[in-house]
């Protein structure tokens, strides 16, 4: 949907194809893609997610695989050493795994545990959660938590909503009767509502079935759950 509303407004999008060549061929740069095509281009930008910057602490003692790993109180192996941010690797929210995920809330409220510990607080963080907020030539989409569901083994299940004529577009994916994941295309009014479900795992119980039939009911659903359990 997204490749569709930017192709609309003149935007060629070329998928799985990386630049493998630039090359300047009297006044213009061309950028040859892995599948063959040569695009003439003013500017290229190279956009492949962030990579801590960790060199530093070669032989420090401290325990590092992508990045720093650290635990729910954002302490590393080290005595009186903490760290948040983009260079964790924090623990997950719904695996309880490490993981590398370099987004902005996620270092805000690292942070915040980290200086409340560092103070001689007692702060847990409850895991790092997913979350992806775009405008794309002014198409809104976000993305929340295990957006691409779990299996029916697992206890998963799900509901899409797709109006492409009108670019919108929701997808909920639960485990049992609890939200754990979420996709909106097109949708900007209490988008928020849909982390707030994610993140308190509030029961659903009959709000499951309701949203399974509708899921626009999302407001209504953490209003009557997961506001409550908060």
């Amino acid at each position: 949907m997204i490749r569709h509303w930017v192709e609309g407004k003149g935007v060629a999008v070329h998928l799985n194809a990386g630049v493998t060549r630039l090359a300047q061929r009297g006044a213009e740069l061309h950028a040859t893609l892995s599948t063959g095509t040569d695009i003439v281009a003013d500017l290229v930008i190279c956009a492949a997610g962030v990579k801590p910057c960790i060199g530093f602490l070669e032989g420090s003692g401290m325990k590092i695989e992508r990045g720093i790993r650290v635990d729910a109180r954002m302490r590393t192996n080290l005595p009186d050493v903490y760290a948040a941010g983009d260079v964790t690797e924090a623990l997950d929210f719904h695996t309880g795994r490490p993981e590398l995920n370099a987004i902005q809330p996620n270092a805000v409220d690292q942070a915040r545990i980290a200086a409340h510990n560092m103070a001689g607080g007692n702060a847990e963080s409850q895991g790092s959660l997913a979350i992806n907020v775009l405008d794309t030539l002014g198409l809104i989409s976000t993305s929340f938590g295990q957006w691409q569901g779990v299996g029916k083994e697992q206890g998963g299940s799900g509901v899409e909503l797709v109006d492409e004529a009108n670019g919108r577009y929701l997808s909920l994916q639960f485990r049992d009767d609890v939200l754990i994941g979420a996709t909106s295309i097109g949708w900007t009014d209490h988008v928020g509502a849909l982390r707030g479900l994610i993140q308190t795992q509030a029961p659903l119980g009959g709000w499951k079935d309701r949203l399974l039939a509708d899921p626009t009911g999302f407001m209504a659903a953490y209003l009557g759950t997961a506001q409550k359990a908060a």
